[in-house]
């Protein structure tokens, strides 16, 4: 019975494989994209280019634009291990609305701790002074796209929401065993909320392109992965371990109920698939915005970090400063993120990944518009 998410989440990505691009063409313009990105430059610089090769390519706008949200946010077959939630939504939809009806305010309140309050800025001032690693800012070439599937980026995203609340659930029923199933449910609630609020706002706040730069580890790391990393095993690895112990409880027990257990275990999944569901769009999707810029503007006034271009040319890596953190928020517009309107397709040609088929990157050439001073 545990298992038929599985079987059920095979197929789906397979058909979603095949939905999103098998054609020749799609294969083709999925590679361009690539190319860019491997470059380490932003699409929206490169947009009337990748329209005039999608026209070249017989491709339609919305598909190009699920091309461009399946790279930049791909969909593993986790995230397909929660489409049965569908089915069973009406039901899933009435067990998870309490959960709903607590979860907006619940993180509403952590946001006014670690953001108004300035305690999350204050944990990574400690954290940085005790590591003594740079705080750097770098942009994201998944940041701030105008040609993206909205839709599948909240998909992308739900995973977190869902095995976090199959991790609380698993927790309670190992640690209470209370016959009483209101206060099994009630030390549940109180333990997912507070983990989801608490993960939340932290992810979303992180979510602003930071890098941590350890100079004597040879290191880049990016704050948001460097969070998810360490959430991910933990989860992953727990969620393993309290199923198998639970379960294995169950089966010794005289009054236990593997079958029992397992359906329950289904419809805490599919429940808490869609309070993730609902936090999306009530937190991400309203308050995110906020939250980064709000949070961003912290990380200015504590750290003044510097905005580094990260980028390939002929093989080397080149990291260069092109401005404070603070201008590049300012400046969206301006030289920085210029579109690259006026440099036809032969230069994406050029921008060939080492990974490949082993030829080097050959280096851009300075478009004649660039003043002198950012030529040098």
């Amino acid at each position: 019975m545990l298992t038929i998410p599985l079987w059920m989440a095979i197929p789906a990505r397979i058909i979603w494989r095949h939905w999103v691009g098998s054609k020749i063409q799609d294969e083709q313009y999925r590679q361009k994209v690539k190319q860019i990105l491997d470059g380490g430059y932003s699409l929206e610089q490169f947009r009337a280019s990748l329209d005039d090769e999608r026209r070249k390519l017989h491709i339609d706008q919305s598909k190009a634009k699920l091309i461009e949200t399946d790279i930049l946010y791909p969909l593993s077959i986790t995230h397909f291990l929660l489409l049965p939630a569908l089915i069973v939504s009406p039901l899933a939809i009435l067990l998870a609305m309490p959960f709903l009806l607590f979860a907006l305010p619940m993180i509403m309140l952590f946001e006014w701790l670690l953001i108004d309050r300035k305690i999350l800025i204050k944990a990574m001032s400690f954290f940085q002074k005790q590591t003594k690693w740079q705080v750097i800012h770098i942009p994201q070439p998944r940041v701030d796209h105008s040609n993206l599937q909205i839709d599948l980026i909240s998909f992308h995203r739900m995973p977190r929401a869902s095995f976090l609340g199959m991790f609380a659930w698993l927790i309670i029923h190992w640690v209470v065993q209370s016959e009483v199933w209101w206060l099994e449910v009630l030390f549940f609630g109180l333990l997912y909320l507070g983990l989801l609020a608490v993960i939340e706002v932290v992810t979303t706040a992180m979510d602003s392109e930071l890098i941590f730069a350890d100079p004597a580890g040879s290191r880049l790391i990016p704050i948001d992965k460097w969070i998810e990393n360490f959430i991910r095993p933990l989860i992953g690895a727990g969620l393993i371990f309290l199923l198998s112990r639970n379960l294995m409880d169950e089966s010794r027990s005289s009054e236990g109920d593997p079958i029992l257990f397992s359906l329950q275990a289904l419809l805490v999944l599919f429940s808490v698939t869609i309070v993730g569901f609902g936090v999306e769009v009530g937190f991400s999707r309203r308050r995110g915005g906020k939250v980064r810029e709000i949070f961003s503007r912290q990380v200015v006034s504590i750290f003044s970090p510097l905005s580094y271009n990260f980028t390939r040319h002929s093989g080397r890596l080149e990291l260069h400063v092109a401005c404070s953190m603070e201008e590049r928020r300012n400046s969206k517009d301006s030289e920085f993120d210029e579109p690259r309107k006026h440099v036809n397709y032969t230069f994406i040609e050029d921008l060939r990944s080492t990974s490949q088929d082993g030829k080097p990157i050959s280096p851009p050439t300075i478009p004649d518009n660039f003043s002198s001073s950012n030529k040098e």
